[in-house]
C-alpha cells in the first residue's frame, strides 16, 4: 500500500468517526424528545479494485420497528375512543345521580307518592294539596333539567367534533407536506430520518382522532386512509368537511362529517376521538334522552288516567271541555276511533251543586263508532232518550260537554273506554277532560311509536291552572244519587288511586329502532327510573375498566417500541468513546504518514 493510499484510508476513517460522533451527539441531544427515534449509520468498507481503500458510512437510518409503531397507533386510537366515551358517560352519571342520591328521579317519584298518600288521609288539607303540587312540579322540572343538560352535552360534543375535524385537517396537510419533502430527499439521496420522525408524530396525533390504514410507497410517501378505505393523504390531502349543528333539541339530528372527495359520511365506526364524539352526540345521549322521555310519557299517561276519574275542577261546571286538540302535525283532524266500550255517567246539578239528574251513556249499546262525530251523535241520542238537557259537541277540533238547561254538569268516566289513534284510554282521559300532567306539542299516546314520545321530558309540566289553584287537584269521584252533593269535599278516592299508580306495574315499550337503552319491560315507575340509573352506572363503570385496561396495554406496547427506537444514553456514551478512539487512531495514522512524507522530502533534498 502506498503512502497516498494509507493517507486517504486514514482520512476516510477520520471522517467516518466524525460523522458517527455527530449522529451520536444528535441522539443524546434528542433523547427526551417525544417521538424521536434513534439514528444510526452502518460503516462499510471502500474497495478499489481488490484493495481496501478505507471506510464510508451508509445513509443515516432510523432504528424503528414499523410493526410496533403501527400497533401503538392502533392502541392510541382505541384508547382515545374509550377515554372520550368514558368522559361523557361520567358526565351523564353526574347529571342523573347515583344510587342512594336524593336528587334522582326515583327519589322524586317517591316524594310525589308520599305527598299523595298524605293528601289521601287529609283530603281537605290545603297544605297537603300544596305539597302534592310542589312535588309534581319538582319532578317535572327535573325532567326538564335533564333534557336541557342532555342537549347541552350534545352541543358540547358537536363543538368538539368541529375542533377535532379542524385538527385532523391540519395533520393531513402536514403529512402531505412531509410526503413531498421525503420523496424529494430520497430522489437526491439525502437523509430522511428526521422527516420521517416528524411524519410519525403527525400520524400518532392523527390516529388519536380516528382509526387509520396506512402503507408506504417506494417513493417514501405515506398513503393514509380511513378504516373504511377513504383516501385521506397521498401527494394531496383530502380534507374532511363539517358544519357545526347549532342549537340542539331532542329531535335535532347532528350534521354529518363527510369526506367530500369520496362522498363518504364518517360515523361512530370511524373510531378514535371523532368516532366517540359522533357516537355520544348521535347515539349515547339520544338513547339516554329516549329513556327519560319514555319514563316521562308513562308517568304523564298513568297519572292522567287516574286524575281523569275526577271531574274537572272538583265541581260541576257550565261545560267541561277536553284539552286535546285533534289536529295532527300535518293539519289533519286525527279523530279515528277503532272501538268503544263500557259506560260513563253525567250528572246534571242545580246551583248548589246537588244532583238533579243522572244520565248513563252506555257505549256497549252504541252502533259502530268510526270517529268523534259519530260518538257525539250517539251521546246526544242517549242523553235525549233519558230526558237530559246536557249536550256533547265537537267543534274547533275539541270535545265539549255542556250543561244545557241545568246549572252545571259533572262527569264520572266510569268504565267507559275509547280505543283510537291514542290507544285505549278511559273516556275522560282520551279527550283530556281533566289531565294533571301536560307535555305541550308532544303526542300523548302511552303505546305510541318511540318517535312520538320524543321531547316528553323537555316539556313536561303540571297543568298551569292547577298550579295556580290547588283546589283544582282531583280528589274524589262524582256522586250520582239524586239530591246528594255531586262532589263531596271529603271524598279522597281519586287521591288514593293516584298514590296507587306508583305501586302499579306497567309495561314499558321496547325502543325498537327509536332511541333508548332499555328493552321493553314490566316494572313500576320508580323501578324504570332505577333501571335507567343502574344502566348508566354499569356502563360508566364498564368504560372506566376498559379505559384502564386499554391504557395499560398501550403503555406496554409503547415501552416495547421505545426500547427498540428510543435513545439509551449509556449505550450512546459507550459508542461515543469507541468513535473517539477510532478518530484518534485515524488521526495518529495521518500524523505518522505525514512524518514519513516529511522524511522522504528531506532525503530528496
Amino acid at each position: 500500500m502506498s503512502l497516498n493510499t494509507a493517507m486517504l484510508t486514514a482520512v476516510s476513517g477520520l471522517q467516518a468517526a466524525q460523522q458517527q460522533m455527530q449522529i451520536t451527539s444528535g441522539n443524546v441531544a434528542n433523547a427526551n424528545v417525544e417521538g424521536y427515534s434513534r439514528k444510526s449509520a452502518d460503516p462499510q468498507t471502500l474497495v478499489v479494485g481488490t484493495d481496501n481503500a478505507g471506510v464510508r458510512l451508509s445513509t443515516v437510518t432510523r432504528d424503528v420497528n414499523t410493526f410496533l409503531k403501527q400497533e401503538v397507533r392502533q392502541q392510541d386510537t382505541a384508547l382515545s375512543n374509550m377515554r372520550t366515551l368514558s368522559e361523557f358517560h361520567s358526565r351523564i352519571q353526574e347529571l342523573f345521580g347515583t344510587l342512594g342520591n336524593d336528587s334522582t328521579l326515583a327519589s322524586s317519584l317517591n316524594d310525589l307518592q308520599s305527598s299523595l298518600e298524605a293528601l289521601a288521609s287529609e283530603p281537605e288539607s290545603a297544605a297537603a294539596r300544596n305539597d302534592v303540587i310542589e312535588a309534581a312540579q319538582e319532578l317535572s322540572q327535573q325532567f326538564n333539567r335533564f333534557t336541557s343538560e342532555t342537549q347541552a352535552l350534545r352541543g358540547e360534543a358537536d363543538n368538539q367534533i368541529d375542533l377535532t375535524v379542524n385538527e385532523i385537517n391540519d395533520k393531513l396537510q402536514e403529512i402531505r407536506d412531509l410526503n413531498i419533502k421525503i420523496s424529494s430527499a430520497i430522489a437526491t439521496d439525502e437523509p430522511i430520518g428526521e422527516l420521517e420522525d416528524q411524519r410519525d408524530r403527525a400520524l400518532a396525533t392523527l390516529s388519536e382522532s380516528l382509526e387509520l390504514q396506512t402503507f408506504e410507497r417506494a417513493t417514501g410517501e405515506m398513503v393514509v386512509m380511513t378504516n373504511e378505505g377513504g383516501l385521506l393523504v397521498d401527494r394531496t390531502a383530502n380534507l374532511l368537511s363539517f358544519n357545526p349543528t347549532g342549537n340542539f333539541q331532542p329531535s335535532t339530528p347532528g350534521n354529518s362529517v363527510t369526506l367530500p372527495s369520496t362522498g363518504n359520511t364518517l360515523t361512530a365506526s370511524a373510531g378514535g376521538r371523532l368516532g366517540a364524539l359522533i357516537q355520544v352526540r348521535d347515539g349515547t345521549l339520544p338513547d339516554f334522552q329516549g329513556d327519560i322521555d319514555r319514563l316521562a310519557s308513562q308517568i304523564r299517561d298513568q297519572v292522567n288516567e287516574v286524575h281523569n276519574q275526577g271531574t274537572f275542577g272538583n265541581a260541576p261546571g257550565a261545560s267541561v271541555a277536553g284539552a286535546r286538540n285533534f289536529v295532527d302535525g300535518m293539519g289533519n283532524v286525527a279523530d279515528g276511533i277503532a272501538g268503544v266500550s263500557g259506560s260513563f255517567q253525567l250528572v246534571e246539578t242545580d246551583a248548589a251543586g246537588n244532583v238533579v239528574n243522572n244520565i248513563t251513556v252506555d257505549l256497549d249499546a252504541a252502533p259502530p263508532i268510526a270517529d268523534v262525530n259519530d260518538l257525539v251523535t250517539e251521546i246526544n241520542n242517549q242523553i235525549g232518550a233519558q230526558g237530559g238537557s246536557a249536550t256533547a259537541s265537537f267543534a274547533g277540533n275539541q270535545f265539549t260537554l255542556s250543561a244545557g238547561g241545568t246549572a252545571g254538569v259533572a262527569l264520572d268516566t266510569g268504565d267507559a273506554r275509547i280505543d283510537g289513534d291514542l290507544g285505549d284510554r278511559n273516556f275522560s282521559h282520551y279527550f283530556g277532560m281533566n289531565d294533571f300532567f301536560q307535555t305541550p306539542n308532544v303526542p300523548k299516546d302511552p303505546v305510541a311509536a318511540p318517535s312520538s314520545i320524543t321531547g316528553a321530558a323537555q316539556t313536561m309540566q303540571v297543568r298551569t291552572d292547577i298550579v295556580a289553584d290547588q283546589d283544582l287537584l282531583a280528589r274524589g269521584r262524582v256522586h250520582t244519587t239524586a239530591g246528594s252533593e255531586a262532589i263531596p269535599g271529603g271524598d279522597a278516592t281519586v287521591t288514593q288511586a293516584l298514590g296507587g299508580v306508583f305501586e302499579t306495574t306497567f309495561q314499558f315499550a321496547d325502543p325498537g329502532v327509536g332511541p333508548g337503552n332499555l328493552d321493553g319491560r314490566a316494572t313500576t315507575l320508580s323501578g324504570y327510573a332505577g333501571d335507567v340509573l343502574q344502566f348508566q352506572a354499569a356502563e360508566t363503570a364498564r368504560l372506566e375498566r376498559n379505559t384502564e385496561f386499554q391504557s395499560a396495554l398501550r403503555d406496554e406496547l409503547q415501552f416495547r417500541a421505545e426500547s427498540e427506537s428510543g435513545v439509551n444514553i449509556d449505550e450512546e456514551m459507550s459508542n461515543l468513546l469507541n468513535f473517539e478512539q477510532a478518530y484518534n487512531a485515524s488521526a495518529r495514522i495521518i500524523s505518522t504518514v505525514q512524518e514519513m512524507f516529511d522524511t522522504l522530502a528531506a532525503m530528496a533534498r
